[in-house]
């Protein structure tokens, strides 16, 4: 039994029932109730029904096939070039193949394809067709069906999409961008190299945690859009995660991958505009080339970031190419936090106290606790190298709080007038909790009056703690303790951050004071310092007093107590007996200091 279905000129689709098995009366109006029924499943189903002459090339459909193309529905054919250009020029030779294929294949086949519409818009067709043959086996006529799948075919597109790009910036994912440099490296070659660029936008955590996450979100995109803006043919931007960018420069010179480089962090010193406000950042870059640098991407990834971390050690808004003595500078980090780590495992840190004086008087108003580590086989590492390696790789929290334990159990030996001076890292305020209960714990196993406690915060440290150090500065005052804000005015704070907290005391960094005498814009600068400290009622501290005449114009100036190596150079904890003694030996002799 066969049924054979053909389109009439109307392009109405009827059923032949010639010959059927069924010779009742009733059997027409059966038949009449199926066509209407097939009729009414095309309409819903939205099935496009066809045949082709496959020796004149006509096609001959039914009024769904000519409204998937955009065609008016009372089309009944189209000729072969009306055919040919309703498919999309980068799928004809898809469709060519499938044709050719169809011609000697007895099974039923199919292809998809993209057609341009009457309208000039692209949908997504799925074909399936078998072809009739004659009694010479030659193609004579192929028929099937066809659906619009445009709305299957765009679903599939935006999954494969969000497996292999960031959504929220649009760029290329982590995965991607690393399958892309894995299938191109290879051939990376001296005459054709290939240029890598990671970039790290400076200080973004600061933005997301002062503005909120739906202008850290914008600031993203926006650095997206301006890194995209840069590229060039076949260049590949990513967001690797986080803050982290990164461009593949496929057959570019090193030439060109420092030449970008540079643009980028031109680019990223212009202020952005986000959602009403005002953003200044900055970003820092690392650039390695392919096969100089490395002649695998794993290790091309490796010598970029080692060039990045060098551009952020640098000062932030700079790029760095990589070089391999930074190979050996990160060596000799990884080494010299593995003994970081183990010297305070072991408790080989120390302690070295400083005092602090009177600017008119001289007499002691208490010590500043300066951690010291005296590496083996290196000797005394200097504070400015072991402390930001400690911050960066998280072991500050717990030197802080080693440092805050020894410093009070040594000030519980010290009259009770003395105040020890306890330095914070920004690590530690970042988890204010923990700082708020290491405080806490330390007075009360101590028992040490809390006002004999200050805490000194330098003022960078204060902008980098977030928004919140606020509110743990408030909770450390709690409990009785000092803050003191140190280094002031070598920060990027506002003057609204001594309105925010009631410091107790202001330190003018030493680089000021060591012009007063000399500089008279720095003497101009340290002046108003000290009005601003006597304005709010805080003590005002001169640090790295060095001569007698810093010290004459510091206190001349306003300072309450100075600091340096004219009072005396940090001590052991177990000098400062002697060293008070002697401070009232002296006294008792001459009357006076």
């Amino acid at each position: 039994m066969s049924i054979t279905q053909r389109i009439d000129l109307d392009g109405a689709t009827e059923i032949d029932w010639t010959n059927l098995p069924w010779g009742q009366a009733e059997s027409p109006e059966i038949l009449r109730r199926l066509q209407r029924s097939f009729q009414l499943a095309q309409e819903v189903g939205r099935i496009g029904l066809f045949e082709i002459d496959m020796r004149t090339g006509v096609t001959y459909a039914n009024p769904v096939f000519f409204e998937h193309f955009g065609m008016p529905r009372d089309r009944m054919c189209l000729s072969a070039e009306e055919l040919r250009r309703m498919v999309h020029p980068d799928d004809r030779a898809a469709m060519r193949s499938f044709l050719l294929e169809m011609t000697h294949s007895i099974d039923l086949g199919g292809v998809e394809f993209r057609a341009i519409t009457a309208a000039g818009d692209v949908r997504w067709i799925s074909v399936r067709s078998r072809v009739e043959r004659d009694a010479d086996g030659a193609a004579v006529m192929a028929y099937g069906i066809q659906q619009d799948i445009t709305d299957r075919r765009t679903a599939e597109d935006e999954v494969r999409f969000i497996a292999s790009h960031d959504i929220l910036t649009g760029l290329a994912n982590r995965k991607l961008f690393q399958d892309v440099l894995k299938r191109q490296m290879p051939s990376a070659s001296d005459n054709r190299p290939a240029g890598l660029i990671l970039i790290d936008l400076d200080l973004f955590k600061q933005v997301n945690d002062t503005l909120g996450h739906p202008i850290g979100d914008a600031l993203l995109r926006a650095a997206a859009g301006r890194l995209k803006s840069l590229l060039p043919t076949d260049a590949l931007a990513a967001r690797l995660g986080g803050d982290e960018f990164a461009i593949w420069l496929p057959g570019s010179s090193s030439a060109v991958a420092d030449a970008l480089a540079d643009r980028i962090v031109n680019l990223f010193r212009r202020p952005f505009l986000l959602l009403g406000n005002v953003v200044e950042i900055s970003a820092s870059a690392g650039v390695a080339v392919a096969p100089h640098d490395a002649s695998d991407p794993d290790m091309l990834m490796r010598v970029a970031d080692l060039a990045l971390y060098s551009a952020k050690t640098a000062g932030r808004s700079g790029w760095r190419r990589f070089d391999p003595g930074m190979d050996n500078a990160a060596r000799e980090r990884q080494q010299m936090t593995q003994d970081l780590r183990r010297a305070l495992a072991l408790g080989a840190l120390r302690l070295d106290y400083q005092p602090l004086v009177g600017a008119g008087s001289r007499s002691v108003a208490g010590f500043e606790a300066l951690v010291r580590w005296d590496r083996p086989g290196h000797g005394l590492v200097p504070p400015d190298q072991f402390i930001p390696l400690a911050e960066a790789t998280g072991l500050m929290v717990s030197i802080g709080e080693w440092v805050l334990n020894a410093a009070i159990h040594e000030a519980m030996r010290w009259p009770e007038s003395l105040r020890i001076a306890v330095n914070l890292s920004f690590r530690q305020l970042e988890d204010g909790d923990r700082l708020v209960a290491a405080v806490a714990a330390a007075l009360a196993e101590s028992g040490l009056n809390p006002g004999r406690l200050e805490l000194e915060l330098t003022e960078n440290g204060l902008t980098q703690a977030g928004p919140d150090s606020m509110r743990h500065l408030h909770r450390l005052r709690a409990l009785g303790v000092r803050i003191a804000i140190d280094d002031f005015g070598t920060g990027h704070s506002s003057l609204s951050r001594l309105l925010d907290f009631p410091f107790d005391s202001i330190k003018v960094d030493k680089s000021f004071v060591a012009g007063l005498g000399t500089n008279e814009k720095a003497g101009a600068l340290v002046r108003s310092i000290a009005a601003l400290a006597r304005s709010l009622n805080v003590n005002a501290v001169a640090e790295g007093v060095e001569t007698p005449e810093q010290a004459m114009l510091a206190r001349h100036d306003g300072f309450t107590q100075i600091q340096g190596y004219l009072i005396s150079r940090p001590m052991a904890g177990g000098a400062i007996d002697a060293y008070l003694q002697a401070l009232d030996t002296a006294k008792s002799q001459n009357g006076t200091l």
